[in-house]
């Protein structure tokens, strides 16, 4: 995944990846949800190139933030990873269904927005 992500950033290719975090060490409980992967998310790649990474709370939020960051990655050609847990990964959830409209390729929000908050 290194390689791909270093190469999308060089070369400014938009690109967003879902990264499913592993657990942490065999504790038990406590780690079971574990988020260890940011620091791997935020520096991984030769070199240094701007990239946005979100990590959402829930199922609903991570529909929403693909958008946002598939649009972001676009309209900045830069690479977008969206980091989920153990939990959030192998859940079961419904949404319902969305209007082709908001499937657009343009932000659904202003940038200054997402970055800042």
């Amino acid at each position: 995944m290194t390689e791909a992500l270093s190469m999308a950033g060089m070369a400014e290719i938009p690109i967003t990846i879902v990264l499913a975090q592993r657990s942490g060490p065999s504790t038990g409980t406590p780690t079971y949800t574990a988020q260890s992967d940011l620091h791997f998310a935020i520096h991984a790649g030769h070199g240094e190139f701007p990239r946005f990474v979100v990590a959402p709370g829930d199922a609903q939020q991570a529909v929403e933030w693909a958008g946002h960051a598939l649009s972001l990655s676009w309209q900045f050609q830069v690479p977008s990873i969206l980091m989920t847990d153990k939990t959030l990964s192998e859940g079961y959830t419904r949404s319902p269904p969305r209007s082709c409209s908001r499937h657009t390729r343009r932000c659904l929000c202003p940038p200054e927005k997402v970055m800042h908050t």
